[in-house]
């Protein structure tokens, strides 16, 4: 018999970890994106960042 609560833990993981990694990858992202344009080094951080 599993606990009503450590299932509800499992489901909370499962699903709001992943978008929460997201977030996190998108909210990095664009803060170097941010930063390379207040810097002025635009294009040079873009080709850095996709490869």
């Amino acid at each position: 018999i599993r606990s009503p609560r450590y299932f509800t833990l499992f489901s909370y993981m499962w699903y709001v970890w992943p978008t929460y990694i997201c977030l996190n990858f998108v909210i990095a992202t664009l803060v170097s994106v941010t930063i390379c344009l207040l810097l002025g080094y635009h294009k040079t951080c873009f080709f850095n960042n996709s490869k």
